[in-house]
């Protein structure tokens, strides 16, 4: 459903049901409509391999109104055009000494982060990492995002112990 721009009403004009329907009730629907929304969680470890990119598979649907996911996945499809909130939170035990996190768009094949969503951080070994963002993107309605993760140093394997990825459409084109 779509926004309908309201016509312009003068005195004395009789209002039917559908013009009533057309440019009250839809547009009252449409302004209270739950927004497209996808969040999918990694509840378990996951083990990465040092020197590969890997994209976090989700274990756990936290809300999907639009159906772009399915568990055990690691990519959500987007399902309607329009400028989304892209969010993401990522967690890693100790061990390595850089870690980079992006999300990749349309995978096919390897995923390769956007290198505009890339975040990279030097650890201490002993601590772990954490990478939390958001930000606003142009999505069609059959994109793919996944969020990926690589590392180098620490131990040939480390663990993703959290992550999250969530789109919320803020409207249409």
């Amino acid at each position: 459903m779509a926004w309908t721009t309201p016509s312009t009403v003068s005195d004395g004009q009789t209002i039917s049901a559908s013009f009533w329907n057309q440019q009250i009730r839809d547009n009252l629907d449409f302004l209270y409509a739950t927004p497209a929304t996808t969040i999918a969680s990694r509840e378990t470890t996951q083990s990465i391999t040092a020197g590969v990119t890997t994209s976090v598979s989700f274990d756990l649907e936290v809300v999907d109104s639009v159906g772009g996911f399915a568990p055990t996945s690691t990519t959500i499809t987007c399902k309607e055009d329009g400028i989304y909130l892209i969010s993401y939170s990522l967690g890693i035990d100790s061990g390595p000494t850089l870690v980079q996190m992006g999300l990749a768009f349309n995978v096919v094949g390897s995923p390769t982060p956007d290198p505009a969503t890339v975040q990279e951080l030097s650890t201490d070994a002993s601590v772990g990492t954490w990478f939390n963002g958001e930000f606003v993107k142009e999505l069609n309605d059959t994109d793919t995002i996944q969020l990926t993760v690589f590392h180098s140093g620490g131990g040939a394997t480390e663990n993703i112990q959290y992550a999250r990825l969530g789109i919320v459409s803020l409207g249409g084109l």
